[in-house]
């Protein structure tokens, strides 16, 4: 029986393209173990985000009350699994279309990964991306923007510049 064994040590902001490349060079190069009749491989990876912004979608009356609180405990999926759900803004607009289609009075909160700590978790997700998981509550004060996602006349959110 083959195994492997990833211990992944990469800025997440280069992961998906490193980890292709290293994935790659590391299968094409492997030496089986004939001791254990197993290939292993080594990749590591940090959970640092540095400078990395990370998105939550949640409804107008959601975030008005963890402003009023000043902490966010998360919508009903998140609760149910245990962590808040957010995405990249490489993975926000599929994350919209999925699960917020056509839905009113919603906003973008922007949040500096860098200041979750240890509690932000990297997890595979849809079609085995890498997403960010929040394992706590979230601290308003970690905010870097609040925007409005309104529709369009089709009923089409209208995304805004994600950057700060």
């Amino acid at each position: 029986m083959n195994s492997a064994i990833f211990n992944w040590r990469v800025p997440c902001s280069r992961l998906r393209e490193h980890a292709r490349e290293k994935l790659v060079a590391a299968f094409s190069s492997l030496s089986k173990n004939k001791r254990t009749n197993s290939f292993s491989i080594e990749y590591n990876m940090t959970t640092e985000q540095p400078n990395q912004l990370i998105y939550k979608v949640v409804n107008r009356e959601q975030w008005s009350m963890a402003e009023g609180q000043g902490v966010f405990t998360g919508a009903e999926i998140d609760v149910a699994d245990g962590y808040i759900h957010f995405s990249t803004a490489e993975q926000v607009v599929e994350t919209v279309t999925k699960h917020f289609a056509g839905q009113n009075d919603l906003l973008i909160v922007a949040v500096d990964a860098a200041r979750l700590g240890e509690q932000l978790k990297w997890e595979p997700s849809r079609g085995g991306a890498l997403f960010p998981h929040l394992y706590d509550t979230l601290d308003v004060a970690a905010t870097k923007f609040v925007k409005e996602l309104p529709l369009d006349s089709s009923g089409v959110h209208v995304f805004p510049d994600l950057t700060v």
